[in-house]
């Protein structure tokens, strides 16, 4: 098994439509590859204002993704990897 190496990045951009939402961009690296696609970034809702939603990486490692205002556990995973999950 491989660790994943997490760099998380929030940037905080309050979109004015319909919804706010807050976009959160990040970079997970896996360990021994240059191809660092296909990790899942799982958000899972802690408060009722939250909704769970989940994106995965592209190969560069990068993943950005939209969500509602509340407070997440953020949960790493690939399959040959140790998950990791930042509260």
């Amino acid at each position: 098994m491989h660790y994943l190496s997490i760099l998380f990045i929030f940037t905080l951009s309050l979109v004015f439509s319909q919804d706010r939402e807050a976009i959160v961009q990040g970079i997970c690296e896996l360990a021994n590859t240059p191809d660092n696609s296909g990790a899942q970034v799982l958000f899972e809702a802690q408060t009722p204002s939250a909704q769970a939603d989940s994106t995965y990486t592209l190969s560069d490692g990068s993943y950005s993704i939209g969500l509602t205002p509340g407070i997440y556990t953020v949960h790493f995973s690939k399959d040959g990897y140790y998950p990791y999950t930042m509260p």
